[in-house]
């Protein structure tokens, strides 16, 4: 279906999170643009207490299911969804929310890599992965881009 599921709340207890994230198993369909939206609702309203918004979608790239999107749709499912998707990433950005994309092995293809690309915030916000053993340091670079202004906004995040 073209929803997205909320496995678990916002939490700095990452021990918590690991069973639920060691459960996850792939389905074959992503509404990327579902849990775009989704993710953003969790957030709070506004950057009102000097803390930034970030919302960190990990992707392989591949969205191939979205609302009002069917085989019949101009440039088929795929492309309806993956328009879905950039449509949600944009109206996301548009709140002043910072997206972060982790793109999980984009590198073999580049046309989904650079929409994914296209998604964050800015250049610096696409991390490119093969693999998930490769996961931990994104974190690293993740929280050091987001604190140290990565789109050169003067501001910081």
């Amino acid at each position: 279906n073209s929803t997205a599921d909320l496995r678990a709340a916002l939490t700095s207890d990452v021990s918590s999170l690991k069973p639920t994230v060691n459960a996850l198993a792939p389905y074959g369909l992503t509404a990327t643009a579902a849990g775009i939206y989704l993710g953003s609702t969790l957030l709070p309203a506004s950057d009102s207490d000097d803390r930034a918004r970030l919302l960190v979608l990990f992707t392989d790239g591949y969205a191939n299911v979205a609302d009002g999107c069917t085989v019949n749709s101009p440039g088929g499912l795929t492309n309806c969804a993956m328009l879905a998707a950039s449509t949600a990433a944009t109206a996301v950005k548009d709140k002043g929310i910072i997206v972060a994309v982790v793109g999980l092995g984009l590198s073999s293809n580049p046309v989904y890599e650079a929409i994914a690309q296209s998604w964050a915030t800015c250049p610096s916000l696409y991390f490119s992965v093969d693999d998930a053993n490769n996961l931990p340091p994104i974190f690293g670079a993740l929280r050091i881009n987001v604190c140290l202004d990565p789109c050169g906004s003067g501001s910081g995040a």
